[in-house]
């Protein structure tokens, strides 16, 4: 696990590493990760090849890499979980909770026996929680994430700490910021009746003799490109704008 992520890597002699990465998720999350790795050969004439597959969640997440041929006759002699023992000391060592390891071809093959050896292995799966001492600052909520927390700040709160979205004055044209936790910001911008838009930065044009819907006739000679409205008034000639969304009041 290297930066939260799972790798896969097969060393062998001198030559370079093979390495997958599952960037698509974190597993340093304080969940249990169920994990599967296949190891199966591919044939192309006299040559034969090994391809390993990385399936996380079920196979929610997978990956594939090609191995090589350099591993063809090699037998398991050792497994080491959870790091590599070498010179009595655990390498690339994880911290965390391992259950019900597998070897073989079948799902429901039984779990190992009992580790010949064990170095830093406690019983259980206790971690402390770094949410108790409330960290997070207001409007907010800790996250367990496995030995660190994040802070997930409430809708309409934003930055690292959690400030009032309408202390950070996101509305524009002098338009007013209203706290609403319903909307998809947590908060609104009051336009009131000549801007329009999430943070009030269109403006409305209303124009004399002009309905307000997007469906407007034009005058004689001048045809709308789709749903449009008149952007604005010479003397005898109108300007058509688009109107596809309709989110302007007057549409």
């Amino acid at each position: 696990v290297i930066n939260g992520q799972l790798v896969f890597s097969v060393t062998r002699g001198g030559n370079r590493p093979v390495r997958l990465r599952l960037d698509q998720v974190q597993v340093a999350d304080g969940q249990w990760h169920d994990l599967q790795l296949e190891l199966r050969d591919v044939r192309s004439g006299r040559e034969t090849r090994y391809v390993a597959t990385l399936r996380l969640d079920f196979g929610l997440y997978q990956g594939t890499v090609i191995v090589g041929n350099e591993i063809h006759g090699l037998k398991v002699k050792h497994l080491h979980v959870g790091g590599v023992l070498g010179s009595g000391e655990v390498q690339n060592g994880i911290r965390g909770c391992i259950q019900g390891v597998r070897l073989g071809v079948r799902p429901d093959a039984p779990a190992l026996p009992r580790p010949s050896r064990t170095v830093k292995v406690e019983t259980g799966c206790n971690v402390g929680n770094p949410c108790v001492s409330s960290p997070c600052p207001a409007h907010s909520r800790c996250s367990d994430q496995w030995e660190r927390h994040t802070c997930v700040c409430e809708p309409g709160y934003y930055g690292k700490g959690c400030t009032d979205a309408c202390h950070l004055n996101p509305c524009e044209n002098e338009a007013q910021c209203h706290r609403k936790p319903s909307s998809s910001h947590g908060y609104i911008c009051d336009c009131g009746d000549n801007h329009y838009g999430q943070y009030c930065q269109h403006r409305s044009f209303i124009d004399r003799g002009s309905t307000p819907a997007c469906h407007v006739t034009a005058p004689s000679g001048l045809q709308p490109h789709g749903h449009g409205k008149p952007a604005s008034v010479g003397t005898g000639q109108w300007r058509w704008r688009q109107c596809s969304t309709c989110d302007n009041p007057l549409c």
